[in-house]
């Protein structure tokens, strides 16, 4: 019934993956004159929200009738948005 969900230890060894990946992110950052790319923006935040998601999933994500909606800020109309 919990196996979707990480261990403290196994949350622990993402989290300290992610910020290894964000200092070699960051270095490369440096060496290409701060150009920073919505693609890497991206990445990051797909893979943290992938880590919340499954350690924070609420039980109505289990039922096979629920679904999972992304609400975008109508406010910023002619602005690009980039969704995870």
């Amino acid at each position: 019934l919990f196996k979707h969900y990480l261990s403290a230890n196994a949350f622990k060894d993402k989290i300290k993956k992610l910020e290894t990946e964000n200092m070699k992110l960051a270095k490369a950052l440096e060496n290409s004159n701060n150009k920073l790319r919505s693609f890497h923006i991206k990445l990051w935040n797909k893979k943290v929200s992938t880590i919340s998601l499954k350690q924070n999933q609420p039980k109505a994500l289990q039922l096979p009738s629920y679904s999972y909606n992304v609400m975008a800020d109508e406010s910023t109309r002619e602005d690009k948005k980039d969704f995870l």
